[in-house]
């Protein structure tokens, strides 16, 4: 069995704005860096083989604080990276719209994806992964909240449509769980904070 610990990077000053964040990139804030170090520090028992993650320094950040305990080789992964939002990367989300009508809406008319190409980027990196890493151990991918849930969408239907319907967003350093046994993704934990 492999465990998967998916994390959804640091808050950032586009999370604080309320700005769409998909390709592009802000900083993390001063609370962010207290995530990525406080995460750091809780997950330092937890021997990770490998620490994948988006070429979004948002995410590397956030990757580099959790490895100060690890000191394991950061891997800086494509197919990690958040949607893309097209002409509307840093501008404000739009008004009245939800995070699920966000994740749900097909941004290629303005240059941007859609869950599907998400899902499918993200399904075939988590494969890619899971067959190069060894039996019995643990890795550590950071990525991005519409990330995460477009590969759940792939691996439990019903368990991402619990979390579009429950309102159950991922938030900033918390954690996902899976475990990756005989060709099958389970979900052990989700959006939890440690």
């Amino acid at each position: 069995m492999i465990k998967i610990y998916l994390i959804r990077h640091g808050q950032t000053q586009s999370n604080v704005d309320r700005l769409m964040q998909g390709w592009a990139d802000t900083p993390l804030t001063p609370l962010g860096l207290q995530q990525g170090q406080r995460l750091g520090e809780q997950l330092r028992s937890v021997p990770f083989s490998k620490i994948y993650c988006s070429p979004s320094p948002r995410a590397y950040q956030t990757a580099s604080l959790i490895n100060v305990f690890q000191q394991t080789e950061i891997i800086p992964t494509k197919g990690l990276k958040e949607m893309h939002f097209g002409q509307l990367e840093l501008k404000k989300e739009p008004e009245g719209k939800t995070w699920q009508q966000l994740l749900l809406r097909d941004w290629t008319d303005i240059g941007g994806n859609n869950l599907d190409i998400v899902a499918k980027q993200m399904h075939t990196t988590m494969d890619t992964i899971v067959h190069t890493a060894k039996d019995n151990t643990n890795i550590l991918c950071v990525t991005h909240c519409f990330s995460i849930l477009s590969f759940l969408s792939i691996i439990d239907q019903p368990f991402f449509e619990q979390c579009l319907n429950n309102d159950d967003k991922v938030e900033n350093c918390r954690l996902t769980i899976l475990q990756y046994e005989k060709g099958q993704y389970s979900i052990e934990a989700f959006n939890e904070s440690i």
